[in-house]
């Protein structure tokens, strides 16, 4: 008995695998594709006289049924208005090509999930909601129409709706710059700016574009060498993340070297005047940037979602305000830390050991001679003492971190 039913499932499966078999298998989808498609077209086109469309009808069941659940506020418009005759176009779009080019649809889902991304759905949102699906569906069809067959039928769209949707949501995610993000805590944020950039562009309106593209360059390649994460760009301000304070610190030193080492930034370039900083240690003809630096390591602090519109990580939370606003405070040249950073830097084992650098002189690291320890290449300072930054609750201390080289800098408090 066994070997005749293994007999059979044998010839099936050669069967199915035959070029006939394949041929048959694309025919019988192409037509469970045009009765399913038809099934849908019925439902548009009930919806299109009556004053509720079938999206506005889906999402308001999930409001209604789910509100104890999630914190649905943020998806009121896709119930009513605007928002859902968009997603009405959108779908309709999609299920144009459900027949005959199913590829094309699904790049549709995939852009449609991304439209969505800003209504904070879920796959676990959109994939607990098929009963909503077919309550919404029936609304729009006869009475009896929703046999066994439709409902498998309806099955059959909303998955292939919802993984489309859900493509979209997590587009880009597993791009190799997007495996080095951090996913949580800890994470250490850091906030630059180029110091009066306003003035600059007023004074070197030409030559400014080239100033910011090798600023850019530099900030990246440092970046990449230390492993970190660029967040964003906000005009010539970089946001950065990396999992390690150590780290970070030294990205940041390593950044006020380059543009030391680098000079002349652009062959016409100088810097103004009336810089912030003032003492030894400086070159007017590169930029003088600053740097902002806070560290979390409990999840309260910082929260990460991924946004498939620009396909990056973005974080949120206390220890992302706190940092923009050390970098406020800092001056152009100066590298700022908050006393959370510095209490975790002196305990990262990192900061004790023997590393391939050496901030005695004004070098890259790995021109370096030797193994020091970032503890004593370091001159790190108390810069301010309970220090009220706009937006943040409570008084901070801050520290300011140079390299050797650098350390006859002289910054205002």
């Amino acid at each position: 008995m066994w070997e005749f039913l293994e007999l059979v499932l044998k010839e099936l499966e050669a069967g199915a695998n035959s070029q006939e078999g394949k041929q048959a298998t694309d025919e019988w989808e192409r037509s469970e594709r045009a009765l399913t498609k038809s099934v849908v077209d019925t439902i548009f086109e009930a919806q299109d006289k009556t004053e509720r469309g079938w999206p506005e009808t889906f999402y308001l069941h999930i409001l209604e049924s789910a509100r104890p659940i999630y914190d649905l506020k943020i998806l009121e418009p896709l119930s009513r208005g605007r928002a859902s005759q968009k997603a009405v176009v959108w779908l309709r779009k999609a299920l144009v090509h459900f027949v005959d080019n199913p590829e094309k649809t699904w790049q549709l889902l995939i852009e449609l999930g991304t439209r969505h991304y800003a209504y904070r759905i879920t796959e676990i949102m959109l994939r607990s909601s098929i009963d909503y699906f077919y309550t919404s569906c029936a609304e729009f069809l006869p009475p009896g129409f929703i046999t066994r067959a439709v409902r498998w039928r309806f099955t059959k769209v909303y998955t292939t709706l919802v993984d489309g949707m859900v493509a979209g949501l997590n587009d880009g995610i597993d791009l190799p710059r997007n495996l080095i993000a951090p996913k949580g805590p800890p994470v250490a944020v850091l906030f630059t700016d180029i110091e009066k950039s306003t003035n600059l562009w007023k004074k070197y309106p030409v030559i400014m574009d080239d100033v910011i593209k090798e600023h850019n360059t530099m900030i990246r390649r440092i970046i990449s060498e230390c492993g970190a994460y660029e967040v964003k760009t906000i005009g010539d301000s970089f946001y950065i993340v990396v999992k390690s304070i150590a780290m970070a610190v030294l990205m940041a030193v390593q950044i006020q070297l380059d543009f030391m080492l680098e000079a002349p930034i652009h062959p016409q370039f100088k810097m103004l005047e009336d810089t912030e900083g003032s003492g030894e240690g400086w070159v007017d003809s590169s930029i003088r940037v600053r740097v902002g630096i806070d560290f979390a390591m409990k999840a309260d602090e910082v929260h990460c979602a991924y946004d498939p519109v620009p396909k990056r990580w973005d974080y949120f939370g206390n220890v992302v305000n706190r940092a923009a606003r050390i970098e406020s405070d800092t001056c152009g040249g100066q590298v700022q830390i908050s006393d959370t950073a510095y209490r975790a830097l002196v305990e990262d084992p990192m900061f004790h050991e023997l590393l391939p650098i050496d901030f005695s002189k004004l070098q890259r690291w790995e021109k370096s001679s030797g193994k020091h320890k970032m503890s004593d290449q370091l001159k790190i300072t108390l810069s301010a003492q309970q220090k009220v930054l706009k937006g943040v609750g409570v008084p901070l201390d801050l520290y300011s971190v140079a390299p050797a080289c650098l350390s006859g800098r002289i910054f205002p408090e």
